[in-house]
């Protein structure tokens, strides 16, 4: 997707979030999330880059060449709950930053036993666009509204009022 495409003007930079979850009951026991360092890739020599077009969009996704996978570093996530979340960035279209890209997969457990539950995940991807290249991330009155600056106790006040008490206990 091109980001001068979407309606509201032009935008300079885009990156995609990827927020992932076991949503099952039992702690993951096989296929753990892992995620590759990407300090430890081989630039642009481990990049495979990929057109991915349809009708009436076109993306650049890249795929990991294995030809240094001595030199890779994976990290994986044992036996995540329902309770843990791992948010990461997947892509940045800013060539200037580190870290612009998170390669990740499932992760087979040799230690896992044939009656391990199969792993139940969700995976929510957001896109975030920027008008300016810089990015400013931390919240203040200058660039939110005013309304949405809270306490998280005052916000769990405010839901405990309303009888949302599940919500509500996320701030215990």
């Amino acid at each position: 997707m091109k980001a001068n495409n979407l309606k509201g003007g032009d935008y300079k930079r885009y990156c995609y979030l990827n927020l992932w979850r076991n949503i099952g009951n039992e702690p993951i026991r096989d296929n753990h999330l892992g995620c590759l360092d990407e300090r430890t890739v081989v630039k642009p020599d481990d990049y495979i880059i990929k057109d991915v077009i349809g009708d009436g969009y076109e993306v650049v996704q890249y795929q990991l060449n294995a030809r240094h996978a001595t030199q890779h570093k994976w990290y994986y996530f044992p036996s995540m709950t329902r309770d843990e979340a791992i948010l990461f960035k997947q892509m940045d279209s800013d060539g200037s930053l580190s870290g612009r890209v998170c390669f990740h997969m499932s992760v087979s457990d040799p230690t896992a036993t044939k009656k391990a539950p199969p792993r139940q995940s969700i995976e929510i991807r957001m896109m975030c666009f920027w008008k300016d290249a810089v990015l400013d991330t931390m919240p203040t009155s200058d660039n939110m509204h005013r309304d949405v600056l809270q306490s998280p106790k005052e916000y769990a006040a405010q839901l405990k009022g309303s009888n949302n008490l599940a919500s509500a206990s996320l701030f215990r």
